[in-house]
C-alpha cells in the first residue's frame, strides 16, 4: 500500500512496463464480455489508447470545444434559477451530473459543501468571480484563465475530497518507486468544466444552503469515483 502522492506519481508514470491493471481486473472484465477501454487494457494496447486519449484532449481540442461548454453553462443556470425562484432544493449530484462527467461533477459537489463550511473563502471566490466574469453564465476563456482563487478552491477540494481515493496496479518487475509527474488526460477540460460552473453559480446566485437530510456531514460512496451522498442547495437570485 502506497499513500504518498510521489510514490503514486512515480508508479502512474510505469505504466506499461513497469505496472499493469490486475490480473483479477482483467479476469472480471473479460467474463463480463467487456472491451479493454482505457481503464482495462495494457501493454502497447494501453499505450496507443493513451496515446490516442491525450490527443483528444489536447488543450487546442478542448479551446475548440469550449464555445459548446457555454452552451451547457447556461443550460445549468436555466435550470437554477427556476429552482431559486420557485424555492426547490437542487439535488447536487443528479443535476450536475446533467452537466459533466463523474468524476468532475464529484469535485464541484464536494468543493460546494467545503465553500458553505468556509464563508471567508466562499466569500473571496465570489468577489473574484463577480470582479472577473462579464457574464458568469458564459465567461471567456480569457476570464476563465483569471479566476485564481477558483484554481486554488478545485486544487483544495480534490486535495481534501479526492474523488478517486485509491487504485490498483500490479507491479511486472522489482521496482523502486521515485519522483515523476502523470496526470489524467482529461483533466485540462475537467478544469474547464469545473471553473465554468462555479463561475455560473458563485456570479448569478447566492447560496442560502447546502444541506444533507440528516444535517450531518455529506456520507461518501465509493463507486468508481467517490461522491458526496443526499447533498442538496438552495440558491437565491442575485440581485
Amino acid at each position: 500500500m502506497v499513500g504518498d502522492h510521489e510514490l503514486i506519481a512515480t508508479a502512474l508514470r510505469d505504466r506499461p512496463d513497469g505496472f499493469r491493471r490486475t490480473a483479477k481486473l482483467e479476469e472480471v472484465w473479460t467474463e463480463m464480455g467487456l472491451l479493454g477501454g482505457l481503464f482495462g487494457a495494457n501493454g502497447d494496447t494501453w499505450r496507443r489508447q493513451r496515446r490516442m486519449v491525450m490527443t483528444a484532449f489536447d488543450p487546442g481540442h478542448v479551446r475548440r470545444h469550449f464555445p459548446s461548454l457555454q452552451q451547457v453553462a447556461k443550460a445549468l443556470a436555466a435550470r437554477w434559477q427556476g429552482a431559486a425562484q420557485d424555492g426547490r432544493a437542487i439535488d447536487l449530484q443528479a443535476d450536475l451530473m446533467r452537466y459533466t462527467v463523474d468524476t468532475t461533477a464529484n469535485t464541484i459537489a464536494w468543493m460546494i459543501h467545503l465553500l458553505w463550511r468556509h464563508p471567508a473563502a466562499l466569500a473571496r471566490a465570489t468577489e473574484e468571480v463577480r470582479r472577473v466574469c462579464a457574464d458568469p453564465s458564459a465567461p471567456t476563456l480569457d476570464e476563465v484563465a483569471q479566476l485564481d482563487c477558483i484554481d486554488a478552491c478545485i486544487n483544495e477540494s480534490m486535495g481534501l475530497k479526492p474523488v478517486a481515493p485509491q487504485n490498483g496496479m500490479q507491479a511486472l518487475r522489482d521496482t523502486t518507486l521515485g519522483d515523476g509527474p502523470r496526470i489524467c488526460p482529461g483533466r485540462y477540460l475537467a478544469l474547464l468544466e469545473m471553473k465554468v460552473a462555479m463561475a455560473t453559480l458563485l456570479g448569478r446566485f447566492d447560496i442560502t444552503a447546502v444541506d444533507t437530510p440528516d444535517g450531518q456531514e455529506p456520507r461518501e460512496l465509493l463507486q468508481l469515483a467517490m461522491a458526496p451522498v443526499g447533498l442538496s442547495m438552495r440558491l437565491a437570485q442575485r440581485v
